[in-house]
Protein backbone atom coordinates (compact mmCIF):
# COMPACT_ATOMS: atom_id res chain seq x y z
CA UNK A 1 0.00 0.00 0.00
CA UNK A 2 1.21 3.21 -1.04
CA UNK A 3 1.84 5.80 2.07
CA UNK A 4 0.25 8.84 1.81
CA UNK A 5 1.68 12.14 1.89
CA UNK A 6 0.71 13.11 5.21
CA UNK A 7 2.15 9.74 6.40
CA UNK A 8 5.46 10.79 4.89
CA UNK A 9 5.64 14.16 5.82
CA UNK A 10 4.91 13.31 9.20
CA UNK A 11 8.21 10.91 9.34
CA UNK A 12 11.16 13.82 7.64
CA UNK A 13 11.41 16.85 8.57
CA UNK A 14 9.82 20.08 6.82
CA UNK A 15 12.45 21.48 4.08
CA UNK A 16 14.63 24.10 4.59
CA UNK A 17 13.14 27.89 3.19
CA UNK A 18 14.32 28.98 0.07
CA UNK A 19 17.07 31.58 0.18
CA UNK A 20 15.77 35.28 0.19
CA UNK A 21 16.21 36.78 -3.59
CA UNK A 22 19.10 38.88 -3.40
CA UNK A 23 19.75 41.46 -6.56
CA UNK A 24 22.65 41.39 -9.20
CA UNK A 25 24.23 43.83 -7.53
CA UNK A 26 24.68 42.34 -4.50
CA UNK A 27 26.12 38.98 -5.86
CA UNK A 28 28.37 40.54 -7.88
CA UNK A 29 29.41 42.84 -4.94
CA UNK A 30 31.00 39.48 -3.94
CA UNK A 31 33.60 38.55 -5.89
CA UNK A 32 36.82 39.33 -5.21
CA UNK A 33 37.56 41.67 -7.01
CA UNK A 34 35.67 44.34 -9.46
CA UNK A 35 35.81 44.59 -12.52
CA UNK A 36 37.01 48.07 -14.75
CA UNK A 37 33.91 48.20 -16.57
CA UNK A 38 31.85 48.04 -13.46
CA UNK A 39 33.55 50.56 -11.20
CA UNK A 40 32.16 53.99 -10.58
CA UNK A 41 33.19 57.42 -11.94
CA UNK A 42 36.75 57.12 -13.11
CA UNK A 43 39.58 59.06 -10.27
CA UNK A 44 39.94 61.57 -13.45
CA UNK A 45 36.25 62.14 -14.27
CA UNK A 46 35.67 63.32 -10.97
CA UNK A 47 38.52 65.90 -9.43
CA UNK A 48 39.81 65.29 -5.66
CA UNK A 49 37.16 62.26 -4.80
CA UNK A 50 38.91 60.58 -1.78
CA UNK A 51 38.84 56.45 -1.80
CA UNK A 52 36.47 54.61 0.53
CA UNK A 53 38.32 53.25 3.91
CA UNK A 54 37.71 49.52 2.57
CA UNK A 55 39.37 50.21 -0.87
CA UNK A 56 42.20 52.21 1.24
CA UNK A 57 43.28 49.71 3.97
CA UNK A 58 43.01 46.88 1.41
CA UNK A 59 45.79 48.53 -1.16
CA UNK A 60 47.85 49.47 1.47
CA UNK A 61 48.96 46.66 2.09
CA UNK A 62 49.56 45.41 -1.34
CA UNK A 63 52.53 45.60 -3.01
CA UNK A 64 51.96 46.44 -6.75
CA UNK A 65 52.53 42.86 -7.95
CA UNK A 66 49.81 41.97 -5.13
CA UNK A 67 47.50 44.58 -6.63
CA UNK A 68 48.02 43.02 -10.29
CA UNK A 69 47.67 39.30 -8.73
CA UNK A 70 44.16 40.97 -6.91
CA UNK A 71 42.92 42.45 -9.89
CA UNK A 72 44.33 39.37 -12.21
CA UNK A 73 41.48 39.57 -14.71
CA UNK A 74 42.28 43.69 -15.27
CA UNK A 75 44.75 44.59 -16.94
CA UNK A 76 46.94 46.65 -14.63
CA UNK A 77 50.95 45.82 -15.59
CA UNK A 78 50.80 47.92 -19.07
CA UNK A 79 52.81 50.94 -20.31
CA UNK A 80 52.01 54.35 -19.05
CA UNK A 81 50.04 55.75 -22.41
CA UNK A 82 47.08 52.61 -21.32
CA UNK A 83 46.96 53.85 -18.04
CA UNK A 84 43.44 54.53 -17.23
CA UNK A 85 41.32 55.83 -14.07
CA UNK A 86 41.50 52.52 -12.73
CA UNK A 87 45.18 52.66 -12.05
CA UNK A 88 44.65 56.14 -10.42
CA UNK A 89 42.05 54.57 -8.55
CA UNK A 90 43.98 51.45 -7.15
CA UNK A 91 47.30 53.67 -7.15
CA UNK A 92 44.89 56.50 -4.92
CA UNK A 93 45.85 59.62 -7.13
CA UNK A 94 43.29 62.43 -7.93
CA UNK A 95 42.79 65.24 -9.68
CA UNK A 96 41.94 69.00 -8.04
CA UNK A 97 39.76 71.22 -10.29
CA UNK A 98 41.51 74.08 -12.19
CA UNK A 99 43.18 76.56 -10.03
CA UNK A 100 43.54 80.29 -11.61
CA UNK A 101 46.86 81.74 -11.97
CA UNK A 102 48.48 82.86 -9.25
CA UNK A 103 50.09 86.38 -8.41
CA UNK A 104 53.40 86.31 -8.68
CA UNK A 105 56.44 88.84 -8.81
CA UNK A 106 56.72 89.38 -12.91
CA UNK A 107 52.27 89.84 -12.53
CA UNK A 108 52.42 92.98 -10.87
CA UNK A 109 55.86 94.30 -10.08
CA UNK A 110 56.89 94.93 -14.07
CA UNK A 111 55.23 95.87 -16.96
CA UNK A 112 55.44 94.84 -20.55
CA UNK A 113 57.86 97.99 -21.33
CA UNK A 114 60.81 96.20 -18.63
CA UNK A 115 61.03 93.49 -21.06
CA UNK A 116 62.92 93.82 -23.74
CA UNK A 117 62.32 91.20 -26.82
CA UNK A 118 65.67 89.07 -25.64
CA UNK A 119 64.33 89.20 -21.87
CA UNK A 120 60.94 88.10 -22.59
CA UNK A 121 61.86 85.89 -24.97
CA UNK A 122 58.77 86.60 -27.58
CA UNK A 123 61.06 85.81 -30.84
CA UNK A 124 60.92 81.97 -29.80
CA UNK A 125 57.01 82.06 -30.09
CA UNK A 126 56.88 83.49 -33.75
CA UNK A 127 56.34 79.62 -35.30
CA UNK A 128 54.65 78.58 -31.24
CA UNK A 129 51.69 80.94 -33.03
CA UNK A 130 52.14 80.80 -36.37
CA UNK A 131 51.58 77.01 -36.38
CA UNK A 132 49.96 76.91 -33.55
CA UNK A 133 47.54 74.13 -34.75
CA UNK A 134 50.51 71.46 -34.65
CA UNK A 135 51.06 69.91 -31.92
CA UNK A 136 54.86 69.79 -32.32
CA UNK A 137 55.48 73.33 -32.62
CA UNK A 138 53.56 74.49 -29.30
CA UNK A 139 55.66 71.86 -27.67
CA UNK A 140 58.74 73.29 -28.87
CA UNK A 141 57.73 76.73 -28.89
CA UNK A 142 57.63 76.56 -24.49
CA UNK A 143 60.69 74.60 -24.71
CA UNK A 144 62.66 77.49 -26.37
CA UNK A 145 60.96 79.69 -24.48
CA UNK A 146 62.47 78.00 -21.15
CA UNK A 147 65.72 76.65 -22.14
CA UNK A 148 67.16 79.81 -24.56
CA UNK A 149 68.82 83.83 -23.57
CA UNK A 150 70.13 82.58 -20.07
CA UNK A 151 67.66 80.58 -19.20
CA UNK A 152 68.47 78.48 -15.88
CA UNK A 153 67.07 75.56 -17.36
CA UNK A 154 67.98 73.04 -20.65
CA UNK A 155 65.90 70.38 -21.75
CA UNK A 156 66.22 66.49 -22.64
CA UNK A 157 64.21 64.60 -24.66
CA UNK A 158 62.33 62.20 -22.33
CA UNK A 159 61.69 60.98 -18.80
CA UNK A 160 62.37 57.26 -17.90
CA UNK A 161 60.06 55.11 -15.59
CA UNK A 162 61.94 53.21 -13.43
CA UNK A 163 60.37 49.74 -12.34
CA UNK A 164 61.77 47.00 -10.06
CA UNK A 165 65.27 49.12 -10.49
CA UNK A 166 65.26 49.39 -14.22
CA UNK A 167 64.29 51.79 -16.82
CA UNK A 168 60.51 50.66 -17.61
CA UNK A 169 59.82 52.75 -20.21
CA UNK A 170 61.52 55.73 -21.68
CA UNK A 171 58.45 58.08 -21.96
CA UNK A 172 58.84 60.47 -24.46
CA UNK A 173 58.40 64.45 -23.73
CA UNK A 174 60.96 67.38 -22.79
CA UNK A 175 62.36 67.17 -19.65
CA UNK A 176 63.48 70.45 -17.84
CA UNK A 177 66.38 70.03 -15.67
CA UNK A 178 68.22 72.54 -14.23
CA UNK A 179 71.65 73.99 -16.02
CA UNK A 180 75.19 74.44 -14.18
CA UNK A 181 78.66 73.37 -14.43
CA UNK A 182 78.03 70.74 -11.28
CA UNK A 183 75.06 69.48 -13.12
CA UNK A 184 77.39 68.61 -15.95
CA UNK A 185 79.22 65.38 -14.32
CA UNK A 186 75.83 64.01 -12.35
CA UNK A 187 74.19 60.90 -14.29
CA UNK A 188 71.06 61.58 -13.23
CA UNK A 189 70.58 65.87 -13.19
CA UNK A 190 67.89 67.47 -10.79
CA UNK A 191 64.70 67.82 -12.99
CA UNK A 192 62.29 70.88 -12.84
CA UNK A 193 59.52 69.54 -14.55
CA UNK A 194 57.93 67.83 -18.12
CA UNK A 195 56.55 69.05 -20.65
CA UNK A 196 54.31 67.33 -23.14
CA UNK A 197 51.71 68.96 -25.66
CA UNK A 198 48.07 67.03 -25.16
CA UNK A 199 47.92 66.47 -28.88
CA UNK A 200 51.07 64.63 -28.69
CA UNK A 201 50.16 61.95 -25.90
CA UNK A 202 47.21 61.35 -27.92
CA UNK A 203 49.51 60.63 -30.91
CA UNK A 204 51.86 57.93 -29.10
CA UNK A 205 48.30 56.88 -26.93
CA UNK A 206 46.92 55.60 -30.51
CA UNK A 207 50.38 54.31 -31.50
CA UNK A 208 49.94 51.59 -28.82
CA UNK A 209 46.84 50.31 -30.41
CA UNK A 210 47.72 50.72 -33.89
CA UNK A 211 46.03 50.86 -37.11
CA UNK A 212 47.92 50.32 -40.33
CA UNK A 213 45.18 49.23 -43.18
CA UNK A 214 45.74 50.46 -46.70
CA UNK A 215 42.39 50.32 -47.12
CA UNK A 216 38.99 50.89 -45.13
CA UNK A 217 38.39 48.21 -43.28
CA UNK A 218 34.95 47.95 -41.40
CA UNK A 219 35.89 45.47 -39.00
CA UNK A 220 39.11 46.21 -38.14
CA UNK A 221 37.95 50.13 -37.52
CA UNK A 222 35.18 49.10 -35.14
CA UNK A 223 37.92 46.76 -33.43
CA UNK A 224 40.36 49.42 -33.39
CA UNK A 225 37.85 52.20 -32.00
CA UNK A 226 36.62 50.09 -29.30
CA UNK A 227 40.31 49.91 -28.22
CA UNK A 228 40.43 53.53 -28.32
CA UNK A 229 37.64 53.81 -26.17
CA UNK A 230 39.13 52.13 -23.77
CA UNK A 231 41.73 53.51 -23.06
CA UNK A 232 41.60 57.46 -24.27
CA UNK A 233 40.38 59.37 -20.72
CA UNK A 234 36.89 60.86 -21.06
CA UNK A 235 38.62 64.15 -19.66
CA UNK A 236 41.79 65.20 -21.42
CA UNK A 237 42.15 67.56 -18.78
CA UNK A 238 42.60 64.94 -16.44
CA UNK A 239 44.72 62.39 -18.26
CA UNK A 240 46.57 59.49 -16.29
CA UNK A 241 49.25 59.93 -18.43
CA UNK A 242 50.33 62.91 -16.48
CA UNK A 243 50.25 60.61 -13.54
CA UNK A 244 52.94 59.01 -14.75
CA UNK A 245 54.70 61.37 -16.06
CA UNK A 246 54.86 63.10 -12.34
CA UNK A 247 55.87 59.98 -10.92
CA UNK A 248 58.87 59.45 -13.42
CA UNK A 249 60.14 63.12 -12.55
CA UNK A 250 59.95 62.02 -9.16
CA UNK A 251 62.33 58.96 -9.75
CA UNK A 252 64.71 60.90 -11.47
CA UNK A 253 64.83 63.85 -8.61
CA UNK A 254 65.43 60.88 -6.39
CA UNK A 255 67.72 59.61 -8.27
CA UNK A 256 69.32 62.90 -8.29
CA UNK A 257 69.27 63.09 -4.43
CA UNK A 258 70.64 59.93 -3.96
CA UNK A 259 73.49 60.92 -6.08
CA UNK A 260 74.85 63.94 -4.27
CA UNK A 261 73.86 62.43 -0.80
CA UNK A 262 70.90 65.42 -0.55
CA UNK A 263 67.91 64.50 2.68
CA UNK A 264 65.59 66.59 1.17
CA UNK A 265 63.24 63.21 0.61
CA UNK A 266 64.30 62.03 4.29
CA UNK A 267 63.26 64.88 5.87
CA UNK A 268 59.79 65.85 3.67
CA UNK A 269 58.84 61.82 3.20
CA UNK A 270 58.17 63.08 -0.62
CA UNK A 271 59.40 64.72 -3.45
CA UNK A 272 57.70 67.37 -5.10
CA UNK A 273 57.01 66.81 -8.88
CA UNK A 274 55.13 69.18 -11.80
CA UNK A 275 54.46 68.68 -15.63
CA UNK A 276 53.58 70.96 -17.88
CA UNK A 277 51.13 70.53 -20.88
CA UNK A 278 49.77 72.64 -23.28
CA UNK A 279 47.09 72.22 -25.71
CA UNK A 280 44.98 74.03 -29.02
CA UNK A 281 43.45 76.25 -26.62
CA UNK A 282 41.95 79.61 -28.10
CA UNK A 283 40.80 82.67 -25.72
CA UNK A 284 37.93 85.36 -26.52
CA UNK A 285 39.94 88.14 -28.74
CA UNK A 286 38.44 91.41 -29.92
CA UNK A 287 40.49 90.97 -32.63
CA UNK A 288 39.73 88.06 -35.14
CA UNK A 289 42.53 85.52 -36.05
CA UNK A 290 44.49 86.56 -32.23
CA UNK A 291 42.20 84.03 -30.25
CA UNK A 292 45.27 82.23 -29.66
CA UNK A 293 47.28 84.58 -28.07
CA UNK A 294 44.60 84.58 -25.66
CA UNK A 295 45.16 81.15 -24.99
CA UNK A 296 46.50 79.01 -21.50
CA UNK A 297 48.17 76.06 -20.51
CA UNK A 298 48.30 73.81 -17.69
CA UNK A 299 50.66 72.79 -14.66
CA UNK A 300 50.79 70.02 -13.11
CA UNK A 301 52.29 70.14 -9.44
CA UNK A 302 52.04 67.12 -6.86
CA UNK A 303 54.35 65.85 -3.80
CA UNK A 304 54.97 61.87 -4.52
CA UNK A 305 55.33 60.11 -1.68
CA UNK A 306 58.36 58.27 -0.56
CA UNK A 307 56.27 55.20 0.09
CA UNK A 308 54.93 55.36 -3.55
CA UNK A 309 57.98 55.60 -5.16
CA UNK A 310 59.38 52.42 -2.97
CA UNK A 311 56.09 50.35 -5.07
CA UNK A 312 58.11 51.17 -7.66
CA UNK A 313 61.49 50.41 -6.94
CA UNK A 314 60.10 46.89 -5.09
CA UNK A 315 57.21 45.66 -7.01
CA UNK A 316 56.99 42.62 -4.51
CA UNK A 317 57.11 44.96 -1.08
CA UNK A 318 53.73 46.37 0.00
CA UNK A 319 54.29 50.10 1.19
CA UNK A 320 55.28 51.30 4.44
CA UNK A 321 52.20 53.86 4.23
CA UNK A 322 49.43 54.43 2.55
CA UNK A 323 50.12 56.13 -0.48
CA UNK A 324 47.85 59.27 -1.92
CA UNK A 325 48.67 61.68 -4.58
CA UNK A 326 46.34 64.89 -4.62
CA UNK A 327 47.50 66.56 -8.12
CA UNK A 328 47.21 70.15 -8.36
CA UNK A 329 46.39 71.52 -11.76
CA UNK A 330 47.12 75.43 -12.07
CA UNK A 331 46.26 77.19 -15.24
CA UNK A 332 48.58 79.48 -17.40
CA UNK A 333 47.38 82.04 -19.39
CA UNK A 334 49.97 83.23 -22.60
CA UNK A 335 48.97 87.15 -22.35
CA UNK A 336 50.43 89.30 -21.69
CA UNK A 337 53.11 87.42 -23.63
CA UNK A 338 56.09 89.76 -22.66
CA UNK A 339 55.93 88.10 -18.92
CA UNK A 340 54.96 84.43 -20.27
CA UNK A 341 58.70 83.23 -19.48
CA UNK A 342 58.94 85.15 -16.12
CA UNK A 343 56.40 83.81 -14.63
CA UNK A 344 57.05 80.45 -15.83
CA UNK A 345 60.01 80.60 -14.31
CA UNK A 346 58.40 81.83 -11.03
CA UNK A 347 55.87 79.03 -10.70
CA UNK A 348 58.71 76.41 -11.52
CA UNK A 349 61.55 77.57 -9.33
CA UNK A 350 60.71 77.39 -6.44
CA UNK A 351 59.59 73.13 -6.85
CA UNK A 352 56.59 73.74 -4.21
CA UNK A 353 53.15 73.72 -4.67
CA UNK A 354 51.56 76.96 -5.87
CA UNK A 355 48.75 76.92 -3.47
CA UNK A 356 51.50 76.95 -0.78
CA UNK A 357 53.86 80.34 -2.33
CA UNK A 358 51.63 82.38 -4.23
CA UNK A 359 47.90 82.56 -3.57
CA UNK A 360 49.11 84.21 0.03
CA UNK A 361 50.57 87.03 -1.64
CA UNK A 362 49.23 90.40 -1.56
CA UNK A 363 47.28 91.94 -4.91
CA UNK A 364 49.42 93.31 -7.75
CA UNK A 365 48.94 96.61 -9.49
CA UNK A 366 47.60 97.09 -12.92
CA UNK A 367 49.78 97.39 -15.88
CA UNK A 368 49.12 97.74 -19.82
CA UNK A 369 48.47 95.01 -21.76
CA UNK A 370 50.47 95.38 -24.88
CA UNK A 371 50.78 98.90 -25.16
CA UNK A 372 46.82 99.25 -25.46
CA UNK A 373 46.02 100.75 -21.89
CA UNK A 374 44.03 97.79 -20.80
CA UNK A 375 44.09 96.52 -17.18
CA UNK A 376 45.26 93.43 -16.55
CA UNK A 377 43.88 91.94 -13.67
CA UNK A 378 45.65 90.40 -10.85
CA UNK A 379 43.91 87.21 -10.68
CA UNK A 380 42.25 85.20 -13.71
CA UNK A 381 39.64 82.63 -13.70
CA UNK A 382 40.67 79.38 -14.82
CA UNK A 383 39.48 78.53 -17.92
CA UNK A 384 37.89 75.30 -18.68
CA UNK A 385 38.97 72.77 -20.96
Amino acid sequence: MTPSVASSSSLSPPPPPPPPPSSSSSSLSSLPFTPSFMTSTPAFQTPSSPSTPESSSSQAALSLYGIARRHCREEILVTPLRWTGRHLELLQCSFGKPLAEPTTAATHSMTEEDYSEERSGTLHLEDFFRYYYKAQFREQGIRLLLTRDGSPLVAYDAVRLYFNGCVAKRMECVSLCLRGDDQEALEHRRPVAGLIDRSHIELLRKETIGYRSRHYNPPILRLYNKKWRKISPPEPLYDPYIVALLIGVAQQKRRHFQEVNSSEEAVHGMVFSQVLSTFYSKGKSEVIGEEAYMGWMYLYQANIPSSLLDMFEDANTPPSAPPSVSVQVITISYAPLATLRARLLELLSPETLASAVHYTSSPGRKRKYDGQGTAQPSSREAPSG
